[in-house]
């Protein structure tokens, strides 16, 4: 069994760090050098790990076969275990866009994807700004719906209150028990999740034009290849330390 002072939890969000962000309708291309650090990682006993995401996790299921790991999709509504076991299902709500908004976002060419607890509204590709009305009126609509809104790169995400990223890499830990927790982030939903890991461990935080300042505490990087080279240096340092150098957390 592994020792309890060596476990390690290195989790991640999904779109912008091990994978490029595209439109909804693109095809998702891996960065080489995550999944190669992620694949290599996990021959480790004392590494477990777990990719946390607003995706479906249908679709995370899609994108991450093979890799042996935790999967929250849904920001978090929807978790299973490495072994496929479910660790969390909330109720996903029965609410649906009214027709005069989705005929709205038709005409200005906004894309929206439904997710079983969330919808994005990918606004930036329709060449409008953040201050268009049509924009205006889903966070309306989605506040009185008890959706809570995120301003991310380019996209709206309304996902039901109460369900986040934080929360679900906590209930993850609790499941490993690891010494260490590390997070890496780039967007608005992973912040609190990125600086929750910075104080059990480590969090990193993609900087970008949208998002140019990383949660205090945490470590900011410029980019994907930059991010998975510093992560690969830490747990590296982590397994070599001598125990007495890891205190329980």
């Amino acid at each position: 069994m592994t020792e309890p002072r060596r476990r390690i939890l290195l989790a991640t969000d999904f779109d912008g760090t091990v994978a490029s962000v595209v439109p909804p309708t693109a095809n998702t291309q891996w960065h080489p050098l995550a999944r190669s650090v992620l694949e290599r990682l996990a021959q480790h006993d004392e590494v477990t790990l777990a990719i946390v995401s607003g995706r479906a996790l249908q679709e995370l299921y899609n994108y991450t076969g093979g890799l042996r790991c935790y999967r929250a999709g849904s920001f978090g509504a929807e978790i299973d275990t490495p072994a496929g076991l479910v660790l969390e299902r909330s109720i996903a709500p029965e609410v649906t866009i009214p027709h005069a908004l989705t005929v709205a976002f038709a005409r200005d060419g906004v894309a929206i994807d439904r997710k079983p607890h969330s919808f994005s509204l990918h606004w930036r590709n329709a060449g409008m700004s953040r201050a268009h009305p049509v924009l205006a009126r889903f966070t309306e609509w989605a506040a009185q719906n008890e959706f809570e809104i995120f301003d991310c790169r380019g996209v709206l995400e309304a996902v039901r209150t109460g369900v986040d990223k934080v929360t679900a890499l906590r209930r993850i830990a609790n499941h490993v028990r690891p010494a260490t927790v590390i997070f890496a982030g780039d967007d608005i939903p992973d912040i609190a999740a990125v600086a929750w890991a910075a104080s059990r461990g480590f969090g990193f935080f993609i900087i970008s034009a949208e998002v140019p300042n990383a949660p205090s505490g945490c470590v900011a990087v410029s980019s994907s290849s930059e991010l998975w080279m510093r992560i690969r240096e830490t747990v590296v340092s982590l397994l070599s330390a001598p125990l007495k150098d890891q205190p329980c957390r």
